[in-house]
């Protein structure tokens, strides 16, 4: 299994590591098979309390994005046509199979392959499972997710878990069974051995994030084994974008458990703009693009050379157990306007060099009346 490259410390553990097999939370995709995702965070409803959840899930809660809303974004992902694939999760999206059906079959018109994670309460039985998964499968399921750990199983018996696992295996659907967990002592392989080495089944262990209800929570590098510097820390998604919608409309730019804690890293809202606006907005940051390529050190050397009393405000790595935290730290606070000025300012001095340069190549009058017709 080729998990991602992000942080070598995370994904690539030597043989002595106490992280054999494990990978950080904000990992999405751990084979390496898609570019862009379009990620539908279709609900918050769940008939989980997890201890551990990122979002605050219940049953009682309602908010669930509308019907025509997704159809509509897989339209316009259609017409973008920069999505290798687009994502279902929550919450648990399968508390509405027949909704989650419909979007799968505008999907399938699309040729665009998705994805679901879910907790698999649905799957009381083989047969149950069958009948959710099938069609899906037919309409272009290419990965599930599932759950699975103590949290989860307070309120999902594990043998719902292993029907589901087993169906989507015999359908021929690759299925990772997920667990989180707040040890590195505690892996998927040792609560759910009957998994283990079965075909298109893989376990994949992941450790407890400190936001939503596991705020509180004393959760450290120390936890895990863990070391890491400004250096080892990047976006997961180097290269290509996690582009998440909620419920609501709003949109984030990757799937990190902390997005939704992370008001600064909004790009935009889907019911006051289109889906390609938005694109070009992400696409076209330099903020991002200097995250995730470059990584955060490379982020705070910027702001030290341009605002050394803001770069003795940024929060230190090792407060921080992985870059979504360290992002989260960030952009989740008042610091993320003081952060963004300093980025302007310093895009805009990039900007004005590269046209002191085109300048000396052409000529000032050309740059200039090239800009004029562009703008």
């Amino acid at each position: 299994m080729k998990q991602h490259d992000a942080n070598n410390k995370f994904t690539q553990p030597n043989n002595h590591s106490p992280l054999e097999g494990w990978v950080p939370t904000e990992v999405h995709d751990w084979e390496g098979k898609e570019s862009n995702v379009l990620v539908l965070n279709y609900t918050m409803s769940c008939p989980l309390q997890c201890d551990f959840c990122c979002y605050g899930c219940h049953p009682k809660r309602k908010e669930k994005m509308p019907l025509e809303l997704a159809l509509n974004l897989i339209k316009q992902a259609a017409e973008l046509g920069v999505f290798s694939s687009v994502g279902f999760t929550g919450g648990e999206p399968l508390l509405y199979p027949k909704e989650i059906e419909i979007i799968s079959k505008e999907l399938f018109v699309h040729k665009i392959p998705f994805t679901i994670a879910t907790a698999a309460h649905w799957a009381k039985t083989k047969a149950h499972a069958s009948r959710i998964l099938t069609p899906l499968k037919s309409n272009g399921l290419y990965r599930i997710n599932i759950s699975c750990d103590p949290s989860h199983q307070k309120f999902i018996p594990k043998e719902s878990v292993v029907n589901a696992a087993i169906v989507a295996s015999n359908l021929g659907i690759p299925t990772y069974v997920v667990g989180t967990f707040d040890s590195s002592s505690q892996t998927v392989d040792s609560f759910a051995p009957e998994l283990k080495g079965v075909r298109n089944i893989s376990l994949i262990s992941k450790y407890t994030a400190a936001v939503g209800r596991a705020k509180n929570m004393d959760i450290t590098q120390s936890n895990y084994g863990l070391s890491l510097g400004l250096e080892e820390l990047s976006c997961y998604r180097r290269i290509h974008h996690d582009v998440v919608v909620w419920w609501d409309g709003t949109v984030y730019p990757c799937c990190s458990t902390f997005n939704r804690d992370t008001s600064g890293i909004v790009v935009g809202n889907v019911n006051s703009e289109s889906l390609r606006n938005i694109w070009y907005k992400l696409d076209g940051s330099m903020l991002i693009r200097i995250m995730k390529r470059k990584g955060f050190y490379e982020l705070y050397e910027i702001i030290k050379n341009h605002d050394p009393e803001l770069y003795m405000k940024l929060p230190k790595a090792e407060e921080c157990v992985g870059p979504c935290s360290l992002c989260n730290k960030i952009f989740g606070s008042e610091l993320s306007i003081s952060l963004k000025q300093c980025l302007e300012k310093y895009e805009q001095t990039k900007v004005d060099k590269s046209i002191d340069v085109l300048c000396n190549l052409v000529g000032r009058k050309e740059v200039m009346r090239f800009l004029e017709e562009i703008m």
